[in-house]
């Protein structure tokens, strides 16, 4: 990985979000940034339902997983940390993966009923 070579060209505005258009269940990413603290937010219609914060660099990259709620926005916020001041808070963010959130068994089960009382009101 490595420096970024080009002061300034990474410059992002932080915080900045990723926004799905279903409910997320789960989702993982790596994310290089300069010296940074980076914190990951998940929300669910503007709210925030979970955080995480950790120290992230060009380094490596550093990998996290979102599990066991239900969203529909990752947000990003990094603050860099890095004492050359040449280095802007910027972030690569890459091999981003999710899983649709699945229907919850208690709305399968009230469907189930409803078409059951359906066909029992048309045998009468």
């Amino acid at each position: 990985m490595g420096n970024f070579p080009f002061p300034g060209s990474s410059t992002i505005n932080s915080p900045w979000s990723i926004l799905f258009s279903l409910d997320i269940s789960a989702a993982a990413f790596g994310i290089v940034t300069h010296p940074s603290s980076t914190l990951i937010e998940v929300l669910q219609d503007g709210v925030v339902v979970g955080s995480a914060a950790a120290a992230t660099d060009a380094d490596g990259a550093d990998f996290f997983q979102i599990a066991g709620f239900i969203f529909d926005e990752i947000r990003i916020t990094t603050t860099n940390t890095a004492t050359n001041t040449q280095n802007d808070p910027g972030a690569l963010l890459d091999n981003l993966q999710f899983s649709v959130a699945v229907p919850e068994p208690a709305s399968l089960a009230l469907l189930s009923l409803g078409l059951l009382g359906l066909i029992a009101s048309r045998r009468k």
